[in-house]
């Protein structure tokens, strides 16, 4: 009785453990995250699934890895600090701000393809 209670409690609890959690960028992979500074410079980055990302700005291409923490997207490049804002659990269409002052912000999306 105790094995098949023990082998019922696995038959249970394998699905739910083997159920592997969405991940909460993968609206933006295989598309654009397109961030409009307040002078109108345009970034149009690319998330990979890997944890790896790939940002071009006015022709300069930067590199790096991605993590979600916190519920923000941090992205970090050789050299430079960690740089953390909100992103995650978006899709294509998807737009929000990120302020740099009370009056200053970056225009965030997700454009479909890359």
């Amino acid at each position: 009785m105790k094995k098949t209670l023990i082998f019922a409690l696995l038959v249970i609890a394998v699905p739910v453990v083997a159920k592997e959690k969405a991940n909460p960028m993968a609206g933006a992979f295989g598309n654009t995250i397109l961030s409009v500074a307040p002078d109108g410079a345009q970034t149009r980055t690319y998330v990979d699934p890997d944890g790896t990302y790939r940002s071009v700005t006015g022709g300069l291409e930067s590199t790096g890895t991605w993590i979600v923490s916190r519920g923000k997207i941090c992205y970090s490049a050789a050299g430079a600090p960690p740089l953390c804002a909100l992103g995650p659990n978006k899709k294509p269409g998807s737009k929000w701000k990120v302020f740099i002052s009370d009056d200053a912000y970056y225009a965030v999306s997700i454009v479909p393809g890359r």
